[in-house]
């Protein structure tokens, strides 16, 4: 007699293939995520507050409230989480803080508005009431030139990333935040950081003739690789320089700011009590690396 076994083991192989097969798609569905639930709903055809001509782009700021792109009303309008109109921006024009078909808009960690200004070939920002605070781009094919741009996005570092519609191609920007001094182990040169302590590293925001240290929010600085926070939850203010000037001074511990071997600067993000981005960096000289 012929043995069958091969021939079974084979068929009971195929027919477990064949199942797994035919139950993926079930499978599949069964992890499917269901639409949200609707929740609101505002808006009309017009050009009064709250109406719309094709509502282009939208972005959130920290408090929830959101920003519409109003394109052919060229303005940007504000409104609570509920829909409640708070406030609008812009007109149709090339001047500063006007309008030619905008697209794109975000919002940055200081709820500082970016808008991409499509036909005026540029990037506009904002505070968070509709204030002018920069513009930058013109139409161009060089690099910080723009053919279009329709959309704007930040990163957790700052950075703006444009997209440049007619030239095909993404441009990005360094952050737009105030350049502040630091001084970091302030009397101290080099600053020598051993990687291996187990304590705290000073760093001094100074204050100098164009900015005032004392507006920072301590809360708000990250320093280092890992974004260290304020070891203490608070900062103290000093005269650290000697000029006079009172001055912020933070620490940070060592363990936690993510400096390595062979690194020469670090540097320290952070923001002003007005929601003001600050950026500031100093040399290093790392020991105790092994």
């Amino acid at each position: 007699m012929r043995n069958l076994y091969p021939y079974i083991r084979c068929s009971f192989y195929r027919a477990i293939l064949v199942g797994l097969i035919l139950s993926l798609p079930l499978c599949l569905a069964a992890k499917a995520e269901s639409p949200p639930a609707f929740l609101a709903m505002w808006g009309s055809y017009g050009t009064g507050q709250g109406q719309f001509r094709y509502p282009w782009g939208v972005a959130i700021n920290s408090s929830d409230n959101i920003y519409v792109v109003d394109h052919y009303n060229y303005r940007i309008q504000k409104f609570d989480g509920d829909g409640t109109f708070l406030g609008q921006w812009g007109s149709q024009g090339s001047g500063d803080g006007q309008f030619s078909y905008p697209s794109g808009v975000t919002v940055d960690r200081w709820d500082k508005v970016y808008v991409a200004d499509t036909s005026n070939h540029r990037i506009q920002k904002f505070d968070s009431d509709g204030r002018l605070l920069a513009t930058w781009g013109s139409f161009g094919r060089v690099d910080g030139r723009f053919d279009g741009p329709s959309s704007v996005a930040i990163d957790s570092s700052d950075n703006v990333y444009v997209v440049d519609m007619g030239n095909s191609r993404v441009q990005k920007f360094g952050s737009l935040a105030i350049s502040a001094e630091i001084d970091i182990k302030p009397g101290r040169n080099p600053n020598k950081i051993n990687l291996k302590s187990k304590g705290v590293i000073i760093v001094a925001i100074l204050t100098t003739e164009k900015f005032d240290a004392t507006g920072v929010d301590p809360m708000s600085v990250r320093f280092g690789p890992n974004r260290a926070l304020e070891s203490h939850g608070r900062g103290h203010i000093e005269d650290v320089d000697g000029d006079g000037d009172t001055d912020l001074v933070l620490h940070f511990r060592t363990q936690e700011t993510g400096i390595g071997c062979g690194d020469t600067s670090v540097s320290l993000t952070g923001g002003t009590t007005d929601n003001e981005a600050i950026e500031g960096s100093d040399s290093i000289k790392t020991v105790n690396c092994r």
